[in-house]
């Protein structure tokens, strides 16, 4: 929101012929966010759930992998699916509730939750309310702590096969800087040449799909290798929107799908691949966007990658999916 409001002020700026007495401040601002993306490194984590019969009084655990650096955690979000042909999507009382206990490993730790979490109807195979983990602050996960998770079923299900997944996203940071000093000469004459940022829409598709990702065929565990072209000047990626992809329903059941993004020659967002259907809730389940914790630069030359996995019914789940990347030029 913060780069919408300031482009959106120089173009009015433009626009009303004012705009070269802000744009030097309009460039450091820019600078200075292309340094913050460069020092940045988004991860995602996750923690899962599986009901097998969805009676009540089941209880799991599991944790995040630990990660060779401290990662600042900004907010995550839950959400439930159903894995394979089950009973039809039904009204939310009947799908259950569960409670949540998440803590930090440490004993010394301030804990993120002293007592359970009650999610009644928030957890609700992607329909109905979304249920966010924004903290009221950032907090450090440190290096080599992990996030636990603890679940318990509170109420039954109807629907068998039930899984919960809980997704955190945070940032680590580089503090060195670790990049070719001659990005930031590009950079800066990037912002040279260009008075105002541009918005740009970046398709991941895979080999077979214009514009799209196919998945090889019907079946389960599916997976693909999705990509962007190589872009033709330094991006900041802001976030993704998507469309099907992992979001179902299909013969009234929900497909559990899982994805990882990676930087060519560069970065990956995650060390293993993450169930999409936590991040849900920013939108609506079938068009969800969502913002990383800090912009990702994309150095002029490189794409970005997907890895999907994913559970298929249909010929229109094969075919149909779609994720954009949100970006705009540095």
């Amino acid at each position: 929101m913060a780069i919408y409001n300031e482009i959106f002020d120089q173009c009015f700026r433009t626009l009303q012929g004012t705009g070269n007495k802000a744009l030097e401040g309009y460039r450091r601002t820019r600078y200075n966010r292309a340094v913050l993306a460069l020092r940045s490194q988004n991860y995602f984590l996750s923690c899962l759930f599986f009901n097998e019969s969805g009676a009540a009084g089941v209880t799991g655990v599991d944790r995040t992998l630990p990660l060779e650096r401290p990662i600042i955690i900004r907010g995550g979000g839950t959400n439930a699916a159903i894995i394979g042909n089950n009973a039809p999507v039904v009204d939310a009382p009947s799908r259950g509730s569960i409670n949540i206990k998440i803590f930090r490993s440490g004993s010394n730790r301030a804990q993120l939750s002293l007592e359970s979490m009650l999610s009644t109807q928030f957890l609700s195979c992607g329909a109905g309310q979304k249920w966010e983990f924004d903290w009221p602050i950032p907090w450090v996960l440190d290096k080599n702590e992990i996030i636990q998770c603890n679940f318990e079923q509170a109420s039954a299900t109807d629907n068998t096969d039930q899984y919960y997944a809980v997704n955190f996203y945070g940032v680590a940071v580089d503090p060195q800087l670790r990049c070719d000093p001659s990005i930031l000469e590009d950079v800066k004459e990037q912002i040279l040449k260009t008075p105002i940022q541009k918005p740009r829409y970046l398709h991941l598709k895979t080999d077979q799909g214009a514009g799209t990702i196919v998945l090889p065929t019907i079946g389960s565990d599916e997976r693909a290798v999705a990509n962007t072209i190589e872009v033709p000047e330094h991006m900041l990626i802001l976030g993704w929107r998507r469309v099907i992809v992992g979001m179902g329903p299909h013969t009234g059941a929900w497909t559990p799908t899982n994805v990882r993004l990676v930087v060519t020659g560069g970065k990956a967002f995650s060390r293993v691949e993450i169930p999409v259907h936590g991040f849900e809730y920013f939108t609506t389940p079938d068009n969800a966007t969502f913002r990383f914790a800090v912009p990702h630069f994309l150095q002029k030359g490189a794409s970005l990658s997907l890895s999907i996995t994913s559970t298929i019914e249909t010929l229109d789940e094969q075919y149909m999916g779609e994720i954009e990347l949100l970006a705009v030029s540095v």
